[in-house]
C-alpha cells in the first residue's frame, strides 16, 4: 500500500474504532478517489472530523465531506423508509422474505448511514416470486432486469434499488457451497411468532457473507470495504466460534476465511502486517468495491476457459440462452430470436462499452503462462485454488 492508501485505511479505523492510528500527510483529494472508488467517502467525513485541526482538511474541503455524509444520511433514510414499506407489505401478504448483506451490516456501523448500501438485498421462495412481483409493482416498482433462476432487479419511483433474489445457489463455488445456499432460507426464523419476516442467526449469516465474497473475490475481485464489514460482524455478533469454524470447514471456505480475518486484524486490529497481507491489500486496493473489469476478464480467461483464447473469446462472442435471456427476458418466450440479440449484444459493445472492450481484448492478449502461474500461487495462498480452476469466476458484462 502506498501513503495515501494507509491513510485511508487509518481513516476508515477512526470512522468506525474511534482508534487514533495517525494519518501521515494526508491528501484529501487523492483520498476522495480512493474513497469513492470503494464507497466508503461517507466514512470520511466522521473521521476527520476526529483528528487534530493541524491534520484535518481545508474549511472547504470539510464542507465537502460533510455534504456527503449528510447525502448519506438522507439516502440511508429513504432506502429504510422504502425497505420497511416492502417488508411491511410482503409481511402482509404472508410472502416469507429474508433480507441479506448490506440493510443487516449496517447495523454494526456506529451510524447506519455510515455504510453505503446500492440495493437492498432480499430472500424469497421461488414458488412466491410472481405474487412478490405484483405486490411490488403495487408499490410502484418497476422491474429493471430478471433471471427466472436467481435474481430481479427493481427499481422504485424514488430511485431506490430492490434485488430480489429466488435462489443464492449460483454463489456457491463447490457442491457443498449449492447445497448450503439451496437450505439457508430453512435456515431462518421469523422475526417475531408469526411473521413472513425472517432473520438469520450470526453464525450462518457470516457463513453466507463468505459464500458471498468468495463469488465476487474469484470474479472481479473484492474492495476494501468488505474487510471493514466481516471485522465489525466478528467484533459485534456473537457467535459460537466452533460452530461457524465448523460450517466453513465444510464448506472449504475455513482458509479463506481465515486470510480476510487476518487482514481485518492487521487494518483494524493489533496484528503485524506480513507479505501475504500486504499482497492481499494490494489487490483489494486494485480491485474497487464492486471489483474490477480487467479482474474479471483475467480471471474468466485465465480460470473458467484455462487459457485457451478460442473457448474464451466463443463464450464472450456467442453467449449461451440462458446467460443472454437475463439481460434480453424476451428471449425466454422467444429463443429463436438469440442470433438476432447476439447481433445487438455485437452493437452495444463496439458503440456503448468500447472501453472495456479494449480492456478485455489488452487482459486477455496479455495473459501468459509466467502470470497465470502468479494468479495459481495467489489463490492457493488464500486456499481457493481449486474453486478458481473449476472455473466459478463471476461473467465479464
Amino acid at each position: 500500500m502506498d501513503k495515501q492508501e494507509q491513510n485511508l485505511i487509518a481513516l476508515m479505523d477512526l470512522a468506525v474504532n474511534g482508534r487514533m492510528q495517525g494519518v501521515d500527510q494526508p491528501d484529501y483529494p487523492r483520498l476522495l478517489t480512493l474513497a469513492r472508488k470503494h464507497h466508503v467517502d461517507n466514512l470520511l467525513y466522521h473521521a476527520v472530523k476526529k483528528l487534530p485541526p493541524p491534520q484535518q482538511p481545508q474549511p472547504q474541503f470539510l464542507g465537502a465531506l460533510r455534504k456527503l455524509a449528510y447525502a448519506a444520511a438522507a439516502r440511508d433514510a429513504l432506502q429504510e423508509k422504502e425497505s420497511a414499506q416492502v417488508l411491511a407489505a410482503f409481511d402482509g401478504a404472508a410472502v416469507r422474505v429474508l433480507p441479506l448483506k448490506g440493510s443487516c451490516l449496517k447495523r454494526v456501523y456506529p451510524s447506519p448511514e455510515m455504510r453505503h448500501m446500492s440495493d437492498t438485498d432480499l430472500l424469497i421462495a421461488p414458488s412466491q416470486a410472481q405474487q412478490a412481483h405484483r405486490i411490488l409493482e403495487g408499490l410502484h416498482f418497476t422491474e429493471q432486469h430478471s433471471n427466472d433462476e436467481s435474481t430481479d432487479l427493481y427499481r422504485s419511483d424514488s430511485g431506490f434499488l430492490l434485488e430480489l433474489h429466488k435462489s443464492l445457489v449460483r454463489e456457491g463455488a463447490n457442491q457443498a457451497g449449492r447445497d448450503y445456499l439451496a437450505g439457508l432460507m430453512d435456515q431462518a426464523q421469523p422475526v417475531s411468532e408469526g411473521s413472513a419476516v425472517l432473520a438469520l442467526s450470526h453464525v450462518e449469516h457470516y457463513t453466507y457473507l463468505i459464500c458471498h465474497t468468495l463469488k465476487h473475490f474469484l470474479g472481479g475481485g473484492i474492495g476494501i470495504r468488505t474487510i471493514l464489514d466481516l471485522w465489525l460482524c466478528r467484533k459485534h455478533w456473537a457467535m459460537d466460534d466452533t460452530v461457524l469454524q465448523e460450517r466453513l470447514r465444510q464448506l472449504g471456505l475455513e482458509v479463506f476465511a481465515a486470510r480476510l480475518e487476518e487482514l481485518g486484524q492487521v487494518w483494524f486490529g493489533d496484528r503485524e502486517a506480513d507479505e501475504f497481507t500486504d499482497s492481499l491489500g494490494d489487490y483489494l486496493f486494485g480491485s474497487g468495491a464492486y471489483g474490477s473489469f480487467s479482474n474479471k476478464a483475467e480471471n474468466l480467461f485465465l480460470g473458467r476457459s484455462g487459457g485457451n483464447r478460442f473457448a474464451y473469446w466463443r463464450g464472450r462472442i456467442f453467449p449461451p440462452l440462458k446467460v443472454m435471456s437475463g439481460y434480453f427476458p424476451v428471449l425466454k418466450k422467444y429463443p429463436i430470436l438469440l442470433p438476432a440479440f447476439w447481433f445487438w449484444r455485437w452493437i452495444q459493445a463496439l458503440t456503448q462499452r468500447r472501453e472495456k472492450l479494449k480492456t478485455e481484448l489488452r487482459t486477455v492478449s496479455a495473459a501468459d503462462e509466467a502470470q497465470a502461474l502468479c494468479k495459481r500461487e495467489f489463490y492457493r495462498q488464500c486456499g481457493v485454488l481449486s474453486l478458481w480452476l473449476n472455473g466459478r469466476g463471476g461473467q465479464t458484462d
